[in-house]
Parts: C-alpha cells; structure tokens; sequence
C-alpha cells in the first residue's frame, strides 16, 4: 500500500511517499513452489596455490506458485565419492513474487584442481516472517559436473619424472665411469706384470 501527500508552494512541489507492506490472503490453494530453471559451473584456478581454485556456480530461480516465497541457498562442490572439497557458500535469496525469475552466482573459493568436480545447490523456500504460514516450504537439489586439468599436479609430475630420468642418467655415467676405471686398472696391472717377466 502506497500512500502519497502532496505539499509545494509556488512552482515547487514536494511529494512524500509512504509504502507499507500488507499481505492478503484470496480463496484457493496455495501453491508455494520454487524451480531452479538452470545451473551452469566453471572453475578458476589460483596460480600460486594448487588448492586455492574458485568454483562460479551461476543459477536461475523461479517463483511457479502463487505464494510469494524467498529462498535460503547453499552453494558447495563434491568431489569423486561426493567428497565435500571446499566449506560451503550460504546465501539468502529476497523474496521472489510469483512469477518472477531471478539469476544468482555464487562463488566457492579454496577448491582444489581436482579433475572432477560436482558443484550443487540447496534450495530452501522460506517466507517473510509477518507473512502468513503457506505450508511446507519447498526443497530443491540440483548439480553439475565439471572436468578440470591439474596443472600443478602435471607440472609436478612432470619435475618428479625429470628428476628420478636425471639421477638414473647420473647413476649409469657413474656405473661407466666405474667400468673405466676397473678396466683401466685391470690392464696397468697386466702390464705391471709384464714388465716384471
């Protein structure tokens, strides 16, 4: 309810508004109903630090009942055998008018490059706190998966196999070396007794 008063002297006119909000109940069945209408994930990772990636989880929420509802969301990533791979995200959703549709990010720091990853959200509907109880309030799940490419674990890889390929490399030049130097030994001492013949 919006209430306006109109004041002004001359050619100036100052209007002052005052809204209140008032819920009304009509007839009929009340239909409190949330649909998440997409989800789509992309992963950033941090240069420096092999854990310290950022999973973008962006999502469209959509009031398909006829009770104003808002929403509490919970943002998370799972890993291979739903292994939570970082603390979760907790977001509170306004409240969506019937028929509305809103879209939402959410951004979940300190997920490792871990391959695979299955980030997902939690839909809880709740209402106003002066509104009228509407029944139960819905529950929503939804999640996706994404692949992606652990460059540090590849690069680290990658230097552990240099490594142990220099010191077999180091280790055979120095088993030839050896070689040498018995064989070099063997025959300064045939000659040796040679001479002494």
């Amino acid at each position: 309810v919006v209430t306006t008063q109109g004041d002004g002297d001359g050619q100036v006119l100052v209007e002052q508004r005052i809204a209140t909000r008032l819920y009304a109940r009509v007839k009929g069945e009340l239909l409190p109903r949330l649909a998440i209408t997409s989800v789509d994930a992309s992963y950033a990772a941090d240069f420096f630090n092999p854990f310290g990636g950022t999973a973008t989880i962006t999502t469209t929420l959509s009031n398909t009942g006829n009770v104003s509802l808002g929403a509490d969301v919970t943002a998370g990533v799972r890993g291979v055998f739903g292994i939570p791979l970082a603390e979760t995200v907790v977001i509170d959703v306004p409240e969506l008018l019937p028929g509305s549709t809103r879209t939402y990010r959410f951004d979940v720091p300190g997920v490792g490059a871990w391959t695979y990853l299955n980030p997902y959200i939690y839909v809880l509907g709740t209402i106003d706190e002066d509104a009228l109880d509407s029944g139960a309030m819905p529950l929503l799940e939804r999640s996706i998966s994404i692949f992606v490419v652990p460059w540090h674990f590849l690069l680290a890889l990658v230097g552990v196999a240099l490594i142990i390929v220099g010191m077999r490399a180091r280790a055979r030049h120095n088993e030839e070396r050896v070689e040498q130097w018995i064989t070099y030994a063997r025959a300064q001492s045939t000659e040796k007794k040679g001479d002494k013949k």
